[in-house]
Parts: C-alpha cells; structure tokens; sequence
C-alpha cells in the first residue's frame, strides 16, 4: 500500500510478445513465526552463464534491514526460495552489480545507521556469488552522508561510483584497479 508498511513485496511481471502479463508477488517479508516486514529495493542482476538473481532486503526500515536473494534458471519464469545474505553482507541497495571481465562480481551497496549515518561501500564476489567480502566505508558520513551507489565503467580498469548524498549533491569515487581500492569521495557538478 505504500513504502515502509508490512504489505509490501516484490512483485514480477513479464513481457511476452509486446504484452505484459500480470503482475505477481515473487517475494514477501513473511517470517516463519507469521511476523511480516516490508520488502525494499528489488535489483535483478544476470551474470554470465549463471541463474537471473533477484536481491532485495527485508526488515522494518533501512537502518535494520538485511539483505536476501532468490534465482531463476527459467529467466523469472519461477524462482528458487530466498536465500539471506551473511550478516553484514546487504546486497546491492538498489542499482546493479556488475560483473568484471575476471567474472569477479561487484555490488554497490550503503549502510544507514540508527545514529543517522550514511556510509557507502561494495561487495565482491570471485566466486559466482557463493561467498562475499565488504569494502568497508568508501566515504566520511561526516564530509558526504552517501547512499545508493551505481558503479559505471569506462574500461581498462577504470570505474566511477555516484552517489546520493544528504548534501543535495551527487557525489564520486574513482577506481583505476577493477574497484580493489577508491578515491576520496567528491562532490561532481550535480
């Protein structure tokens, strides 16, 4: 009914011959006690040669979500049962990972905490997805308050991250490594 109420899921639709079909709820932040939270930030992502992933996150508000994905080898037709992420492992907030030519995974991803703070940081894989690893804070919460990050590539290793940020701006951070190690956050002209 709106973002933020217990009714919220994830729900698919798919398009066949130029017509859509109608939609329906592939995930829901039901518990096994019958305790329902809000679903959050849908991001579908296809590596090469492996199932379409569909990550969101569950959990009262974005400051005490956590992080979960399901597959489909049918391209969205069905899907598996969720899967949670490991503790401190959120997925991608609400833009893509992408996939590195290596097959090495990044996921942009951001923590909002109780005290307020916004934090923005990646998560890779080398494994296909099986196992992760945090970048740690890409930014200064007290400098740039940054959420939401997109990673963008220019090729030979190079790649931005933009961000939102409580400053009213949109922010970056450079790579020149494959997204082994970042810039400073700065502010862009946006």
């Amino acid at each position: 009914t709106k973002e933020k109420n217990k009714d919220v899921g994830i729900w698919t639709s798919r398009n066949t011959n130029g017509t859509w079909s109608s939609p329906i709820e592939v995930a829901n932040g039901v518990q096994e006690d019958g305790t329902r939270f809000p679903s959050w930030n849908p991001v579908l992502f296809k590596p090469k040669d492996q199932p379409l992933y569909l990550f969101y996150k569950v959990g009262p508000s974005p400051r005490e979500w956590w992080g979960l994905y399901m597959t489909s080898k049918d391209d969205g037709k069905t899907w598996s049962e969720p899967v949670k992420l490991p503790d401190g492992i959120l997925g991608p907030i609400k833009n893509q990972p992408l996939q590195l030519e290596d097959g090495s995974i990044l996921s942009p991803s951001s923590n909002e905490t109780t005290s307020g703070e916004w934090t923005i940081h990646l998560e890779r894989s080398v494994d296909k997805g099986k196992t992760w690893t945090g970048s740690g804070p890409l930014n200064d919460p007290e400098t740039f308050g940054a959420i939401q990050p997109v990673i963008l590539t220019y090729g030979n290793g190079r790649l931005q991250l933009l961000s939102r940020t409580k400053n009213n701006i949109i922010t970056q951070n450079w790579s020149e490594d494959n997204g082994k190690t970042w810039s400073e956050m700065t502010p862009t002209s946006l």
